[in-house]
């Protein structure tokens, strides 16, 4: 059998406030859209069994209708080709409360998928068997419900843990994050196959001689980050042998290019606008379409302040978004300040006009004016 293992398509992000003039939508909510359009694809061919989703699915917790629409017309796709969908919360499609409704409890009316929000599921297919544990942010809660899960293994099949959690060093830094250390994980692999995780963006996949489980986070299928910029984005097809070997393939999606161009120095230059549009020309190499960034380093507030930014938008702007991030030096003025007394304004007159040889006529009528002043 085959299964796909995808997590944080993140399904309504949107940034940059730019639209496709063609269809109106966001462009990066596009860029989402097309890459799980591009999983589903190769999903139907590759005639997949099972589609996993580690977690966050959706960006938030209030998809607009247009996501929700695209979403479970995606789904529809998969339930025509006889895939079935298995999906567990996120921390950005699971609430915090219980007022709040997470949108997948909407794809739980769709025949063929099943959503997990605040609960441990499973799932029996051909000779697997897949263990549903939704995003928590208690650690007794987690402890209970692994527990479970491993009270749950069916030792004559291939056993599947789907959760969105952060492992060891790979987190994405929330403050209710909860890790599970190495000890924990090792414990898990023991009981588990195969353990599909999501939270952390990047490809990770861990495989230890001796050791049963295969650990391993997809990544998403979009880049959201620079932290990102490198990645290859995309997702894992498992195909299990009959005896319940699993061989693991990843297929990069067509993720956006985001660029982080080397830094532009100003520390020494008297043409600062047209520094920056020249080192960004030589930098760019294949800027068009891309999400773009450059430092501008060592340049004074008095020449920031006189830099023609619409020269510099029009410059850049064949990229998807350029975002210039100047590091600018704020002037100090260095003087010292020397012992000061007050004199009389005659006798600041005399001392002012000694120091300048100034004409003794002068010098009598500014006295004049003095005294006049002073009376």
């Amino acid at each position: 059998m085959k299964v796909l293992h995808t997590a944080d398509i993140h399904l309504g992000y949107t940034a940059y406030g730019k639209a496709n003039p063609d269809t109106g939508l966001n462009i990066r909510m596009q860029d989402v859209f097309e890459s799980l359009n591009f999983l589903v694809e190769t999903a139907i061919e590759e005639r997949v069994d099972v589609v996993m989703i580690s977690g966050d699915l959706f960006h938030g917790l209030r998809p607009t209708n247009k996501t929700l629409a695209f979403c479970i017309g995606q789904l529809f796709e998969l339930q025509a080709n006889g895939i079935k969908v298995l999906v567990t919360g996120g921390n950005h499609d699971t609430p915090k409360s219980i007022r709040v409704t997470s949108p997948l409890e909407v794809l739980d009316f769709l025949g063929d998928i099943i959503c997990t929000v605040d609960s441990y599921d499973t799932y029996e297919h051909g000779i697997a068997k897949f263990h549903m544990i939704p995003y928590v942010t208690d650690r007794e809660k987690l402890t209970e419900i692994l527990q479970h899960a491993t009270d749950s293994v069916d030792p004559m099949k291939v056993n599947i843990l789907i959760m969105h959690a952060a492992y060891g060093k790979l987190r994405m830094m929330q403050y209710d994050e909860l890790v599970i250390d190495n000890d924990d994980m090792s414990e898990l692999r023991k009981h588990f196959d195969y353990i599909a995780l999501g939270h952390y963006h990047g490809k990770f996949i861990e495989e230890k001689d001796g050791v049963k489980g295969i650990v391993a986070y997809s990544g998403s299928i979009e880049r959201y980050s620079f932290n990102e910029k490198d990645d290859d984005k995309g997702f894992f097809i498992l195909d299990i042998d009959d005896d319940k070997k699993i061989t693991v393939r990843h297929i990069i999606t067509p993720a956006r290019e985001m660029l982080d161009l080397p830094d532009i120095d100003l520390s020494d230059t008297s043409n600062p606008t047209d520094d920056i549009i020249a080192g960004v020309k030589e930098r760019n190499g294949r800027l068009t379409d891309c999400i773009c960034r450059v430092r501008i380093v060592g340049i004074p507030a008095m020449m920031y302040r006189a830099l023609d930014f619409r020269r510099l938008r029009k410059e850049t702007e064949h990229a998807m978004n350029f975002e210039f991030v100047f590091d600018i030096q704020e002037e100090t003025l260095d003087f010292e300040v020397e012992h000061t007394s007050f004199k009389s304004m005659t006798d600041e007159w005399s001392d002012f006009t000694k120091e300048r040889n100034i004409d003794d006529d002068i010098i009598s009528l500014g006295s004049g004016y003095i005294r006049d002043a002073e009376d």
